[in-house]
């Protein structure tokens, strides 16, 4: 019979097994980044995406304090956190709070980041599945100042969404769309240079019951200041109150 091939011996095992893993190391070390998508590209995110009531609602009162607050001036705008659930490309956004605004060297708005820290401990234990999963402001359009101010945020959670809520289109006569836009950042090329930037995506309003009980609370109060204001519910209470009323005398 023909002699048996010698077996390798241990410093030639080594040797492979080292150039196999230095091939490994190749390539994971080599793979190529991710292409960034160029300026005029639609975003091709695969995110589904739910947005309930009580963060337009929150955000709507948020708004309408601060201009009170300001005596009615044009330009205020707000700025908060909003909170939800992402589970794989499903994202949940069902919760928000306001944030406490500083400057920096710079004179720029920015988040405080203890108040940011503290709040978020406190909606944690609360809602323990619920994360941060961007911010929101308010507005007719993303301004410049809007990129640094994200990209900072990131510096607490990575890849977070931007709500903004334009308060004309909201009170604008015969508008019925939900006055919201909701991005997310993209790496875009820009003169040959990579740069972030803010893609809209799709999202649908989704609620439970006691949302639904106080968006219709809140559609039917009507703007006069007549004795039949108010929502159908207290119209309802007033009725009873009367009837009760009239019983006892």
């Amino acid at each position: 019979p023909p002699p048996l091939a010698p077996l390798p011996s241990a410093d030639s095992r080594a040797h492979a097994g080292a150039m196999t893993d230095a091939a490994d190391r190749i390539v994971l070390t080599q793979a190529p980044p991710p292409e960034a998508r160029r300026a005029d590209d639609t975003s091709s995110s695969s995110i589904k995406m739910t947005l309930h009531p009580l963060v337009v609602i929150n955000v709507s009162d948020h708004f309408t304090r601060a201009r009170a607050q300001s005596g009615g001036r044009a330009g205020t705008r707000v700025y908060g956190a909003i909170l939800g659930e992402q589970i794989g490309r499903h994202v949940e956004i069902a919760n928000s709070f306001e944030l406490k605004m500083t400057t920096n060297a710079a004179g720029e708005a920015r988040a405080d980041p203890e108040y940011l820290r503290i709040r978020l401990e406190q909606y944690k234990k609360t809602f323990p599945k619920y994360d941060m999963l961007g911010w929101y402001s308010t507005g007719s359009e993303v301004l410049p100042s809007d990129e640094p101010f994200h990209q900072d945020l990131c510096e607490v959670t990575e890849g977070l969404l931007y709500m903004l809520l334009d308060p004309a289109q909201a009170m604008a006569p015969g508008n019925r769309e939900v006055p919201v836009l909701i991005h997310e950042s993209e790496v875009h090329v820009v003169d040959e240079q990579p740069t972030m930037r803010f893609v809209s995506v799709g999202y649908k309003i989704d609620s439970i019951e006691s949302e639904r009980i106080a968006v219709d609370h809140v559609a039917h109060i009507l703007p006069s200041g007549d004795s039949n204001s108010g929502s159908a519910l207290t119209q309802h209470l007033g009725t009873q109150h009367t009837a009760i009323t009239m019983l006892t005398e």
